[in-house]
């Protein structure tokens, strides 16, 4: 059973050197394809998951956007009933505007301060936090 399982062979025959690294070769090869394959399909699901999830992230904020209109057009006839309607609709157009435009601003302006390097990783494969400890270890 344990020469099965173990592929050995028979007791007082033993595997070459080449034969072994054969076998290792043509392990990690049967490995390798594995992996890519199981990566293959666990790529396609979170794909086809991601899909669904953004469809119904659109149609959540489309939906959204519409009551946002619904209540902007309740806020500017309820200021029309203070002053001439046309003047409560430009005003609530003008403090959405205002609103929007400096949301836009700030979101461009952090966008344009942001380094999209992955700096961290760049370090760490430069080495530098590992240069004192290999000075230290060859010394």
């Amino acid at each position: 059973m344990a020469n099965a399982l173990y592929n050995s062979p028979p007791p007082g025959e033993e595997k070459s050197l080449g034969d072994l690294f054969s076998d290792l070769s043509r392990e990690i090869q049967s490995l390798v394809n594995h992996e890519i394959k199981l990566a293959k399909i666990e790529m396609s699901h979170k794909g086809a998951v991601a899909g669904k999830n953004s469809a119904l992230l659109v149609v959540g904020v489309a939906i959204l956007y519409a009551g946002f209109l619904g209540l902007l057009a309740t806020a500017a006839l309820a200021l029309g009933v203070l002053i001439p309607l046309w003047v409560a609709a430009l005003i609530v157009t003008a403090v959405v505007w205002i609103v929007g435009a400096a949301m836009a601003v700030k979101g461009v302006n952090t966008l344009k301060r942001m380094k999209f390097a992955p700096e961290l990783t760049i370090e760490s494969l430069k080495g530098e936090e590992e240069k004192p400890w290999l000075k230290k270890q060859t010394t």
